[in-house]
């Protein structure tokens, strides 16, 4: 079940990077779970890793990140950088941005901003792990702090330090929310992740709940809350699945949703870029093209990617 929820994480950043036509334009906001999931089920890894890795220094764990995280983040930076040389050549008339020194934080596309936030996330989680996990009463004071400091985040008006930072700044607000409600998951459930009772009960109720706060989502002007508070049942209801699927395919494809996160913003954009060269119209097939595209292709990528000890590690 956690591989399922992870690769519909992985579709759901690719449709909020989708839709431009009038018609499905709104519909975006029905793929923002996704960045809380991830961000959510990234804390609560960490702290099972924590509890089962006691001997891990922070120095350790913090190399181990950057080789797991940065190093693919710079390699895909590079990646993107080449498709809009590539872009810029073939179709000059096209909008197009080339970062500064900027890129060694945010990436060589806008996506990107989400790789050096975990690596960030992930290593101040160790630490908050280390020192809480030994002590229940610190556990416990994590697990309350964290989720009433998530909603107060998710519901407070933006800073307007944002202003000046631009639009990575404010996603990574965004996605603080859901790093707290991990903290606060991961802190009640001792640093176990398969503390969480399993009942199909539980699966039903966290699904019905996160399938309303996306429904909510798409009615109210400030979606925080809602969008982290989806991803939250996700993640708990793919861990309180009372047994696997037993799908290999879907093991396959949810091991590799790092890597369409990465790569699918190459399928939509060459895709764009084509249309707007043969000047195709912006209407909602289009759109749905541009997504099973996006979809498939990005799939297919990182599969082959994955089959190759040169290049599976950057897709897994």
């Amino acid at each position: 079940m956690l591989d399922l929820a992870r690769l519909l994480a992985a579709l759901g950043v690719i449709w909020i990077h989708t839709p431009r036509s009038a018609e499905l334009l709104p519909t975006r906001e029905v793929g923002r779970f996704a960045v809380p999931f991830f961000v959510a089920a990234a804390v609560l890894f960490v702290w099972d890793g924590a509890r089962r890795h006691g001997e891990r220094t922070l120095s350790e764990y913090a190399l181990a990140r950057v080789v797991r995280i940065y190093v693919p983040f710079l390699a895909w930076s590079a990646v993107y950088l080449i498709f809009k040389a590539g872009k810029a050549a073939a179709a000059p008339e096209l909008a197009n941005d080339f970062p500064g020194w900027e890129i060694l934080w945010l990436g060589g596309f806008y996506h990107l901003w989400f790789m050096p936030f975990m690596l960030v996330v992930s290593i101040l989680s160790f630490v908050v792990a280390r020192a809480a996990l030994p002590r229940p009463i610190a556990l416990a004071s994590v697990g309350v702090g964290a989720a009433v400091a998530g909603c107060v985040l998710a519901i407070a008006p933006e800073p307007h330090c944002l202003d000046d930072v631009g639009t990575w700044g404010r996603l990574e607000w965004n996605a603080l929310p859901a790093a707290l409600f991990g903290l606060s998951l991961a802190a009640m459930c001792g640093g176990r992740r398969d503390a969480i009772a399993q009942s199909w009960r539980m699966v039903g109720a966290m699904l019905t709940l996160g399938v309303g706060c996306m429904a909510w989502s798409l009615s109210v002007s400030d979606r925080v809350l809602a969008a982290n508070l989806s991803g939250l049942c996700l993640l708990v209801a793919a861990l309180a699945s009372p047994r696997t699927l037993g799908s290999r395919a879907l093991e396959a494809l949810g091991g590799l949703a790092l890597g369409i996160y990465c790569s699918h913003l190459l399928l939509i954009k060459t895709v764009e870029a084509a249309a707007a060269k043969l000047h195709w119209p912006v209407t909602w097939q289009l759109d749905v093209g541009i997504f099973v595209n996006a979809a498939v292709g990005s799939a297919a990528l990182c599969y082959v990617l994955s089959r190759h000890k040169m290049s599976r590690w950057l897709v897994v």
